[in-house]
């Protein structure tokens, strides 16, 4: 049974335009940007270790996997990124942005549980017996199924079953072979691991891939009745291809309509050159009752407002003057989920997808007060090269359904930015970053999460884009790469514990660590706190403590600040932080500094003694 996840929402951070294929096909096809699909029931096998899986010398990683990827041909499977030894595993949190078309997402199940429908090689089966069931029937103009043949290329064949009553369509999808190299692939260069030994099968000898398969239901006929469950019948292969499918994608309709009151905010993006500010942009629209709009657009790191009204069709066009020189033109056709945008200065023409909702100003999607998370790389990189740590984020969201995020990323950099929440909790926002003429930038979708008695949750996927600059303290050749937000509700302390949550008279210590920043090796601290969150005294656990530690916390935000002399300059470096949930993710706090040659992170545990 498929656990509930807050990321099953998330939506392709940029978007492009789509392109129209046979029913039985690779990539995108009509039909617009495709989300996770919730399945209720049918995965048959955990063909995934886990980042924290423990190696046993007598079972492998076999307590960890039910499977092989490969049926136990040779005992290869797939792992997450961060297990000890791993070159390059599947993300954590199990959002893949599919790398196929760039405006899909699929959504892994757990490593800790059942996560691949496994169908062997030759295989037949009898309807219901290799069935994936959607937890809510729905009709799609096109699925996408996240799989991937090892061996050999698949054929595999089903039928697709409707909860209207209206007879089972049958289908047949190719799916690739996992290190042949297709260009359908959702995620690729990945590495493997042998669940017996350990030993690990390195991406660059033989990176494999999961691939987005796409079924086109307008071209069978089935895009109007809701289905149920789709049923694996058969799978006939090329050479010995044993079938992995990891998950289903929906594609919302791509059929253009007349814009509608509501207010909209998304990114649009062109290519498969993910953060780049040449083909990637912001469009916040307001559109009144009588179809008259404002808005803008950012684009380039330039920001350019629009107003005006809509045609005798209900669709919008504008032509706006570059403050680089030409013109910028704007094209806006209503969906059934929001606007198709399409963008074009005559360099770059890209088509995306905004959404929004009917707000009349007074609706209120969010959480009341604080949210405080962590910002991390999805793929984590040389730190002399690309910031491998740990950032943080706040955000806040009004009464009137807008929210405002700020924070620090993992290089020291500060951002802020801001927008609009819609009816399901999802908002876009996009920032400039750094100094420099050739800016950087930051954008995204964020989502809110709620449930009864539970804190609230909130996660983004994001895009950071830091410029080349032969005079930056660090990355002077500049980066692209991708992020990975959680937080939750911010709870301030009550009369007796302190912002770390514990009774200083009872538990005087948190435990830190000081990691990166040019630390010979990492420093364990023990912390001793106050009821005024006042950091009064530090000693080392392991390591060496830097001289002058001060750290005081701001208890209503959870903000902190202090600074230490730094070891190998002898110089005061300053820090500043944020309190998050360690409910959430086992941190109490996290905390950027900057070190001569490399930033660095403190980590602080409300446990008096680290683990």
């Amino acid at each position: 049974m498929r656990m509930n996840s807050p990321l099953l929402g998330l939506f392709a951070i940029t978007a492009c335009g789509w392109l129209q294929l046979s029913n039985v096909a690779y990539g995108s096809i009509a039909g617009g940007i495709a989300v996770p699909i919730l399945i209720e029931d049918g995965f048959t096998d955990d063909v995934i270790v886990e980042a924290n899986a423990a190696f046993s010398a007598t079972n492998g990683y076999g307590a960890e996997v039910t499977n092989t990827v490969s049926d136990s041909i040779d005992n290869l499977t797939f792992y997450q990124q961060g297990l000890p030894g791993g070159a390059s595993g599947l993300p954590v949190n199990g959002l893949i942005m599919s790398s196929a078309d760039s405006i899909s997402t699929f959504q892994l199940e757990p490593a800790t549980q059942l996560n691949v429908l496994l169908l062997e090689s030759g295989g037949t089966y009898s309807p219901g017996e290799a069935e994936m069931r959607l937890a809510i029937p729905q009709a799609f103009p096109s699925i996408y199924f996240l799989a991937t043949s090892y061996g050999s290329r698949s054929q595999v064949s089903g039928q697709i079953n409707f909860a209207d009553g209206t007879a089972p369509v049958p289908f047949t999808i190719t799916v690739p072979v996992s290190d042949g190299g297709d260009p359908s692939a959702a995620i690729s260069g990945l590495g493997e691991v042998n669940s017996v030994d350990g030993t690990f099968l390195a991406p660059t000898t033989s990176p494999h891939a999961i691939f987005q398969v796409a079924l086109d239901l307008i071209a069978l006929g089935a895009d109007s009745h809701p289905i149920a469950s789709i049923d694996f019948l058969s799978n006939a292969v090329e050479g010995a291809g044993v079938v992995n499918i990891f998950g289903l994608s929906g594609a919302a309709a791509s059929q253009g309509q007349s814009l509608v009151k509501g207010i909209y905010s998304g990114l649009v993006g062109g290519d498969e050159t993910v953060g780049s500010q040449a083909t990637h942009g912001l469009v916040q629209l307001s559109v009144s009752k009588t179809l008259t709009l404002s808005g803008y657009v950012l684009w380039k790191g330039q920001k350019y407002p629009f107003k005006g009204a809509t045609n005798g069709n209900g669709f919008f066009n504008t032509t706006i003057p570059l403050k680089t020189g030409g013109s910028l033109s704007v094209n806006l056709v209503g969906v059934a989920d929001g606007v198709r945008v399409t963008l074009n200065d005559g360099t770059a023409q890209p088509t995306g997808y905004i959404h929004g909702s009917a707000f009349d100003g007074k609706k209120h999607f969010g959480p009341a007060g604080l949210c405080n998370g962590m910002v991390e790389p999805v793929s984590p990189s040389d730190p002399k090269v690309l910031p491998s740590g740990t950032g943080w984020f706040q955000t806040k969201v009004s009464s009137t359904g807008t929210f405002s995020i700020i924070g620090t990323l993992a290089d020291g950099q500060p951002f802020s930015a801001g927008g609009y929440l819609n009816q399901d909790g999802w908002g876009t926002y996009y920032t400039g970053l750094y100094a420099n003429a050739a800016k950087g930038s930051l954008f995204g979708r964020l989502g809110f999460f709620s449930q009864s008695l539970e804190p609230t949750i909130v996660e983004s996927l994001t895009q950071w884009t830091c410029p080349a600059n032969p005079k930056a303290k660090f990355f002077r050749s500049g980066f692209t790469t991708q992020l990975a937000m959680i937080g939750a509700t911010y709870q301030p302390p009550n009369a007796h514990t302190n912002a770390f949550g514990i009774d200083p008279t009872t538990q005087p210590y948190v435990s830190g660590l000081l990691t990166g920043g040019d630390f010979s090796s990492d420093v364990w601290l023990q912390l001793a706190t106050n009821l005024d969150s006042v950091v009064a005294g530090v000693t080392a656990t392991s390591g060496t403590v830097p001289t002058g530690f001060t750290m005081k916390v701001t208890p209503k935000t959870g903000l902190f600040a202090g600074s230490f002399i730094h070891p190998v300059t002898n110089k005061k470096v300053a820090f500043k932080g944020l309190l998050v949930s360690p409910d959430l993710i086992g941190l109490s706090s996290i905390g950027v500094f900057l070190g001569p040659d490399e930033p660095g992170n403190l980590q602080i545990w409300p446990a008096s003694s680290p683990e």
